[in-house]
């Protein structure tokens, strides 16, 4: 069975973590944030979801994971919206990429529908992936862009150098420190960039990736740019949305 964009003409990308409390989580409203500044009016045709493989349904959010996405600017509007989900098969079937938090998230995912391997990844596996593609060969249309660039994925898995397994995987925060979730953030944060900056078409390509600042986590620090050429106006905004401090005061405590 196909995606049903094959036939909707929208894109739909779905996060997977275990309880759909920390990283699934992040890495959605982080894209959701950044796809209508990759892609602007075009990105209304993509379907961003999370869920968890082990999530209990209507959970709220994790709070670190939350107050770090606030600390970056990453929030707008009433998180209280979002309520943790269990994936489904269906949901999977309907994704055009699934983009998971670990190997065993996306074994997972593959064991409940056997025909998503060619469209399921590790986060950091397809950045990898994606990273590796010639930007001139894939198509100039946003969601022909995608779809191009997630059959240019599957076919590059054991083409490029190898990484150790692990490297793959971005380990569960929830119960840990604050900076250990700023850390996630980042990680996430800088995969999400890199698969943008090949399939969202910028007329600059290449955004200055973020690092956690040193004892960083719930003491006012936030992730810091890594000094590089040619600021992009992706990671303008960031710094923009990073910097106000009404909207992350209006985010404590949720």
């Amino acid at each position: 069975m196909t995606p049903a964009s094959a036939t909707d003409g929208r894109f739909r990308i779905h996060f997977v973590c275990t309880g759909n409390l920390c990283r699934s989580p992040t890495a959605e409203i982080a894209f959701r944030k950044l796809l209508p500044v990759a892609l602007g009016a075009a990105a209304s045709r993509f379907d961003v979801s999370s869920a968890g493989t082990h999530a209990r349904l209507g959970e709220m959010m994790d709070p670190e994971s939350l107050r770090a996405l606030s600390d970056h600017g990453l929030i707008d509007g009433d998180v209280h919206d979002f309520h943790s989900r269990p994936i489904t098969a269906e949901t999977i079937r309907r994704a055009d990429l699934v983009l998971t938090a670990t190997r065993s998230h996306r074994r997972a995912v593959v064991q409940a529908r056997p025909e998503a391997l060619a469209r399921t990844f590790t986060v950091l596996e397809f950045a990898r992936l994606v990273g590796s593609l010639d930007r001139t060969s894939l198509p100039i249309d946003p969601l022909d862009r995608f779809r191009a660039g997630v059959v240019a994925a599957r076919d590059r898995r054991g083409t490029i150098p190898a990484v150790p397994k692990a490297a793959d995987d971005i380990h569960d925060r929830r119960g840990r420190t604050p900076a250990a979730h700023d850390e996630a953030l980042v990680t996430i944060h800088n995969a999400l960039l890199q698969i943008l900056g090949v399939l969202a078409l910028w007329e600059q390509p290449g955004v200055p990736p973020l690092v956690a600042a040193a004892g960083g986590g719930g003491n006012g620090s936030r992730p810091q740019p890594v000094a590089g050429p040619g600021t992009h106006r992706l990671h303008r905004w960031v710094l923009r949305r990073s910097a106000q401090p009404s909207l992350i005061r209006s985010q404590k405590g949720v």
